[in-house]
């Protein structure tokens, strides 16, 4: 029985503990950085460039594969 007492109370002080940092990181904003990731694909690229990139020689657009790969 005293095995079961003390296995509930690590169990809590842990739990408490869990809480405690949980809100602290909260307060702190650290989970603000990944929503300013997760808005970046939403900035807008600069058209001009990758539309020069993606033309050959012959003014048809290459594709996504690397010079070593297209033929």
């Amino acid at each position: 029985m005293e095995v079961l007492i003390i296995t509930v109370f690590c169990s809590l002080i842990l739990v408490v503990g869990g809480l405690l940092l949980f809100f602290r990181s909260i307060r702190q904003g650290d989970f603000e950085h990944g929503d300013r990731l997760s808005l970046l694909p939403l900035e807008e690229d600069d058209n001009s460039v990758a539309s020069k990139e993606n033309k050959g020689s012959d003014g048809e657009g290459k594709g996504f594969l690397p010079d070593h790969l297209s033929t």
